[in-house]
């Protein structure tokens, strides 16, 4: 069964900077994360994954590597795995991901994937394409009146919500 093992609520704090220097952290990070929550190992691979993709993609896209960036993980009241990501972001990569995420509601996935493999953000757009194909749901929200404007950076919120019992089996 792929429920959480408990109600756990955890709530980390890293620097990007500090990531890139030693990548194993990320992966450490990302399995120590996944086997509190989980004693499947099939789920905890899964989940693994994903925060490995996440810490990696703001170590990547994040516009302010010395800044602490924020991951949350708890589970909703319907039983939903919640993955919160709190990152700093340049007003153009923002739009864009939002704008992937409102076009790829509307389209064929298959159409969406082959567009953003011509994308300058590929990895990542692969990445968000890969969890709607699992049925998570995935929004991002963007908080233009925290606009740093010496960096153009705008805090930025990455929601996934995914449903263990019906795409981890």
């Amino acid at each position: 069964m792929n429920t959480l093992s408990s109600n756990l609520f955890l709530d980390l704090r890293y620097t990007p900077s500090r990531m890139v220097s030693t990548w194993e952290r990320s992966s450490m990070l990302s399995n120590f994360c996944s086997t509190l929550f989980f004693s499947d190992v099939q789920t905890k691979n899964f989940i693994s994954t994903i925060l490995n993709d996440l810490i990696e993609l703001s170590v990547k896209y994040g516009s302010e590597k010395d800044c602490d960036y924020g991951l949350r993980l708890n589970q909703s009241k319907t039983g939903e795995l919640m993955i919160t990501m709190d990152l700093l972001l340049t007003q153009q990569k923002g739009v864009l991901f939002s704008r992937f995420l409102k076009t790829s509601k509307l389209k064929h996935l298959s159409l969406v994937l082959k567009e953003a493999l011509y994308s300058d953000y590929s990895d990542l757009m692969i990445f968000l394409w890969m969890l709607l194909v699992f049925g998570a749901r995935v929004s991002v929200k963007r908080n233009e009146s925290n606009l740093n404007k010496s960096t153009n950076s705008v805090k930025t919120m990455i929601n996934i919500a995914i449903n263990l019992e019906e795409n981890v089996s």
